[in-house]
């Protein structure tokens, strides 16, 4: 082998061989170097200046490189080198192509592995899959951790602009339909508003909310909301919320109420809507009937007693015409007062959220019955005395 070194530095050819005999043949080769030793097989070159500009580079060029074109260069800067990431920091290893692109990889079946602290960080596997945190990737990107923390994924659009996003886009085989999942930026002025996370179909299409591989929630295309069926109610009325379930399929509960107290509404197998509490407790409305109804069954009662003196005690109540003060129409109303109600029924008096007092008027009708009964028997007892006095007529 020749190395030239009068300006025209090159190796000559034919090929030639530095070391052991190489067992590795082609066409083409300038030369080669061999050795057959137990520990590492190196090549090293070193530039020992720590000067600013300083680096350590080979270069591979074609049938148009020059200086500054068309070359890949694979080097390593100096202690002081001057720059930033990623190519020009120090201490820096680096692999670059100039004009031309840059192609890492496998061109047989084996995987590409990328590592960091001598731990595997991004693997391509011969299917293209990614893996990032994993070597054995499941999908074309599967990101996993195996920390005894929180994973947290990011992706940011640090721009505050108007018109600033962070979309994941999620495509098929049409460019009809494409799900998004965006943030909107701080000074985001579109229909969207600032800060806002969006989940978003850009085709007239559905999204759907499934568990155990079913469908339990669907916002249609039209912005109804369906829980429990697929499809909009047929009728006169389409409501933009619908819920469909085998019985009283909606629960709803205060945070602040004691625990195991709820109340639970809607229709029953029969299309009868019910609204009660934890207990059973409530009003149900059946089907086709214009007015509601209050659980009266004997069966579910412990009497102990009945109304005494419902005449004397209905001639106290006041039966008010009144507007309500917070109505600035001054609509007319008539009505009960509830203060009334509380000295002589309070069973039928209740304390409304915010402290004013509240009337169960159907469970004012007792009281009536009990009156109207009372004076029954004292219209029969005037009558009875009547006919025993010869009064005509009775």
């Amino acid at each position: 082998m020749t190395i030239v070194l009068n300006g025209t530095t090159g190796i000559t050819s034919p090929a030639e061989t530095v070391g052991s005999t190489i067992t590795y043949a082609d066409t083409g080769i300038l030369a080669t170097y061999a050795s057959s030793s137990t520990s590492y097989n190196q090549v090293i070159l070193q530039n020992s200046n720590s000067g600013t500009a300083s680096s350590t580079d080979l270069i591979v060029s074609n049938d148009q490189g020059t200086a500054s074109t068309y070359y890949g260069d694979f080097g390593m800067n100096s202690s002081g080198w001057t720059g930033s990431l990623p190519f020009s920091a120090a201490n820096v290893v680096y692999l670059t192509s100039t004009s031309g692109p840059l192609s890492l990889g496998s061109v047989t079946s084996n995987p590409v592995y990328i590592a960091t602290n001598s731990t595997t960080a991004v693997t391509i596997d011969t299917s293209q899959n990614v893996g990032i945190g994993t070597s054995s990737p499941n999908g074309l990107i599967d990101v996993t951790s195996n920390a005894n923390s929180t994973a947290r994924y990011y992706f940011r659009n640090t721009n505050a602009g108007t018109g600033a996003y962070t979309i994941l886009d999620l495509g098929n085989d049409t460019s009809n339909s494409r799900g998004e999942l965006f943030v909107t930026s701080s000074g985001n002025t579109s229909s969207w508003g600032s800060n806002s996370l969006v989940l978003s179909n850009s085709g007239a299409y559905p999204i759907l909310f499934s568990t155990n591989n079913a469908e339990r929630a669907r916002i249609d295309s039209s912005g109804n909301l369906l829980v429990g069926t697929t499809s909009t109610i047929s009728g006169t009325y389409t409501p933009s919320v619908q819920i469909v379930g085998n019985y009283t399929p909606l629960v709803m509960r205060s945070s602040g109420a004691t625990s195991g107290y709820w109340w639970r509404t809607g229709p029953d197998t029969s299309n009868s809507y019910i609204v009660a509490n934890q207990s059973g407790a409530g009003a149900y409305i059946t089907n086709g009937s214009t007015s509601w109804s209050g659980y009266s069954d004997e069966n579910l009662k412990n009497i102990t007693g009945t109304i005494q003196n419902g005449l004397q005690k209905v001639s106290t109540l006041r039966a008010a015409e009144f507007t309500w003060k917070s109505d600035e129409s001054n609509k007319p109303q008539v009505g009960l007062i509830a203060q009334d109600l509380q000295k002589v029924l309070p069973e039928v008096v209740d304390v409304g959220p915010e402290g004013h007092l509240g009337v169960r008027y159907s469970e004012v009708v007792p009281l009536l019955v009990a009156a109207i009964q009372e004076l029954n028997a004292t219209i029969t007892d005037l009558q009875a005395k009547l006919k025993s006095a010869g009064v005509a007529g009775f």
